[in-house]
C-alpha cells in the first residue's frame, strides 16, 4: 500500500539531484526524483514486471530493467534474451549463439515520455545462410 505521508516525508529529505531508495531496491517513481534516471515500483509491482506485462515481452525474452529519464522525457526499457540457442530467421534450425548485436527500437510512448527497447540481440552462424540475426517478437518483420 501506498503511503503517501511517508513519500512526502522521503521527498522533502532527498537533496536536489538525488533519488531516493526504497526497501524493494529500486527507485520510486516521482518520489524524491529530480530528473536523472530512476528505475523502481509502480503500485506495489516492480516497474520492469510492468513494462514486461504492458508491452506483451514474451519468452523467452524479459524485461531486465526499465530507466527513467525525466531530462530527456524517455524511458528505456532494457530487454535480455535468457536462452543461448537461437533460430536461423531463414531456415528456422536452432544453433547456439554466435555473438550479440546491440539494437535500438523507439516504441510507442508511455505518458509522453518517448519509449526506447534495447537490448543484446543474439547473432548465429548458420551453415547455409551465415551470420544471421536472431528475430524479434517486438520488431516489424
Amino acid at each position: 500500500m501506498f503511503d503517501r505521508r511517508a513519500a512526502r516525508a522521503k521527498a522533502q529529505s532527498t537533496p536536489p539531484g538525488s533519488f531516493s531508495s526504497q526497501t524493494s531496491g529500486g527507485l520510486g517513481w516521482g518520489v524524491g526524483l529530480s530528473g536523472g534516471a530512476s528505475s523502481g515500483t509502480v503500485g506495489g509491482m516492480q516497474d520492469f514486471q510492468l513494462y514486461q506485462q504492458i508491452l506483451g515481452i514474451p519468452e523467452p525474452w524479459r524485461v531486465k530493467q526499465v530507466t527513467l529519464n525525466r531530462e530527456a522525457r524517455a524511458v528505456e526499457v532494457e530487454v535480455e534474451c535468457t536462452e543461448t540457442v537461437g533460430g536461423c530467421p531463414t531456415c528456422q534450425r536452432r544453433m547456439h549463439r554466435h555473438d550479440w548485436e546491440r539494437r535500438r527500437w523507439r516504441h510507442l510512448d508511455s505518458c509522453q515520455f518517448q519509449t526506447i527497447l534495447a537490448a543484446d540481440v543474439p547473432r548465429v552462424a548458420c551453415a547455409e545462410h551465415g551470420t544471421q540475426t536472431v528475430a524479434v517478437p517486438w520488431a516489424e518483420k
